[in-house]
């Protein structure tokens, strides 16, 4: 949402608070097909889920939404095959795009379903549609750079064993590494190192800027 990352801070039966580093509080209400959210304590958007007397296309749909902003408009989302498509109240598909920016966040003026587009909405409203934020993969990864870094950048036997296997003996006279492959091996050690801690951010769901 907003580029930001954001936790449940308080619950009180059907409702419940959102908070960020950098965004906008987010208050969600409601526990049946129907509900408000209020963004930043002023704006209020409606989203009910498998409206009744909708017309569904042809398509099998996992799931389908009717989500109406201040202003009478109104956005319609279906969910299927892990694909989100957003309609608007014209029923042309709609795109998402944010161009203006200010302290890292979109414009304050540019309109609100741009702003908190619909289907980040819907995955606010509902639990079940949040993202499990951690990457076991990314650890794993990261953990492995880290560790290949540190010997590349620690260890001499680490470094003539990364001579032979890059294949630049071939054809010398005198295969043995000298200054510059050591200096260049501790630079790709120190790189290696700070890419580790890169994915240790992804791994958490954390932004590292």
């Amino acid at each position: 949402m907003e580029e930001d990352t954001y936790k449940l801070a308080a619950e009180n039966g059907d409702q419940r608070r959102y908070t960020s580093t950098f965004g906008p509080a987010i208050v969600v209400s409601g526990s049946g097909s129907e509900r408000i959210i209020t963004l930043d304590g002023k704006i209020q958007v409606k989203i009910v889920d498998s409206p009744e007397g909708i017309r569904k296309p042809p398509k099998m749909l996992d799931r389908l939404f009717l989500i109406d902003y201040p202003g009478d408009i109104r956005f319609r989302v279906e969910l299927t095959n892990d694909q989100t498509l957003i309609y608007d109240s014209n029923g042309k598909l709609y795109f998402v795009f944010v161009t203006a920016y200010t302290n890292g966040q979109p414009d304050p003026s540019l309109p609100v379903w741009n702003r908190f587009p619909p289907y980040a909405l819907i995955k606010a409203a509902y639990p079940e549609l949040h993202e499990r934020r951690g990457q076991p993969l990314h650890f794993i990864l990261g953990l492995l750079v880290l560790v290949f870094g540190w010997c590349e950048f620690r260890y001499e036997r680490f470094q003539h064993l990364s001579y032979w296997l890059s294949l630049r003996w071939v054809g010398t006279d005198n295969p043995e590494p000298n200054d510059t492959h050591f200096f260049l091996c501790k630079i790709g050690g120190i790189f290696m190192m700070l890419f580790s801690v890169y994915l240790f951010f992804k791994s958490f769901g954390l932004s590292p800027v």
